[in-house]
């Protein structure tokens, strides 16, 4: 799977909202520490614009990872696509915050 190309890949990138603060190195990137919300369907304000514009856009098939900064919307192939990124989101975070020394418990990400 080759995840540069957007035809082929797992998934499309369809929008970042990235925050006016940080540097150049922080515009491509979201911490795991930093996700308060993973969420399934159109929900982001980004997304419900998008649709506004793109009746095919299919909200079985999005998913948003939500930051305090910014967001990441995706538009998967399929919505078992989705649901098996979703899952996957869930597993790499209750890994990654469980294991991250000094990291409190954080039972406040939002999964919907």
């Amino acid at each position: 799977m080759e995840w540069s190309n957007a035809k082929t890949s797992f998934f499309s990138l369809l929008t970042k909202t990235s925050s006016s603060k940080g540097n150049a190195a922080d515009t491509n990137s979201v911490s795991v520490a930093d996700v308060t919300e993973i969420s399934k369907g159109i929900h982001t304000d980004v997304l419900v614009k998008a649709r506004s514009y793109n009746k095919a856009l299919e909200p079985s098939c999005c998913l948003s990872v939500i930051t305090a900064n910014r967001t990441v919307d995706l538009q998967c192939t399929s919505q078992q696509d989705r649901d098996m990124l979703y899952r996957g989101l869930q597993g790499l975070l209750a890994h990654v915050l469980s294991n991250e020394p000094g990291s409190p418990q954080r039972s406040n990400v939002k999964f919907s």
